[in-house]
């Protein structure tokens, strides 16, 4: 990984603690990891390793317990809540293990939800929709329901949202875990393609070993403590 990064992401000593009756759960441990534009890394561990603890704290989802996160500069546990949102919604794309598309809503319509946050797409907006639908293969399917596409097609339509904003930072849970091997091997195909076409930082959180080798980099959590792989 990166010594510095600037402009990309620096994770400084984070811990995560959860309350419990008896005493605190530690879940995170010290986590340190600096990605430059344009890299991605691959975090192993089997379910329950704070995996995905990790992404949403980085997401912003959550808050640590202690330590320092920043992207391209700024540390958003600084900001006030309006800022904090416009920074996760234009600095971050997220894709999880299930796909949280709104079923009432197209596949065009649900990869616009980022820009409808803060106000009415435009035309702009709905041409790169259509574009990310395309270069996810979605382009004769983006008037379908996500009921009417099969879990590869909603999968990829989640990606296309991810990446509706040109985030700095793609985090992906899980991307793959509840899709049949082919569909898996698509949509890994296509997030790394995008990935480094769009020069993002790619953090990916899985628990299958042929997914991480995808990866430039690859790290596994242990005992809540990230470690290499």
């Amino acid at each position: 990984m990166s010594d510095s990064a600037p402009k990309g992401l620096a994770v400084e000593d984070v811990c995560k603690e959860f309350e419990t009756p008896t005493e605190p759960l530690v879940v995170l441990r010290n986590i340190r990891l600096h990605l430059a534009k344009g890299e991605s890394l691959a975090i192993l561990g089997p379910s329950g390793s704070g995996k995905s603890t990790l992404l949403q704290l980085i997401g912003t989802l959550d808050r640590p317990t202690s330590g320092s996160i920043a992207l391209g500069g700024v540390n958003p546990l600084l900001l006030d809540e309006n800022a904090l949102a416009h920074y996760r919604n234009n600095q971050i794309g997220f894709v999880f293990q299930d796909h949280h598309l709104l079923p009432q809503c197209t596949l065009l319509e649900n990869t616009l939800i980022p820009a409808l946050a803060f106000g009415r797409p435009d035309a702009n907006d709905r041409q790169r929709a259509l574009e990310l639908l395309d270069r996810v293969g979605l382009a004769d399917r983006h008037q379908h329901r996500p009921a009417e596409c099969s879990g590869g097609e909603r999968q990829r339509a989640a990606l296309a949202r991810g990446l509706m904003m040109k985030p700095s930072l793609l985090l992906a849970d899980e991307p793959t875990g509840n899709l049949d091997r082919r569909s898996a091997e698509q949509v890994a195909t296509l997030l790394l393609e995008i990935q480094k076409e769009q020069h993002t930082i790619l953090l990916l959180a899985t628990h299958s070993q042929e997914l991480a080798e995808k990866m430039q980099q690859q790290m596994q959590l242990i005992d809540g403590r990230l470690e290499p792989n």
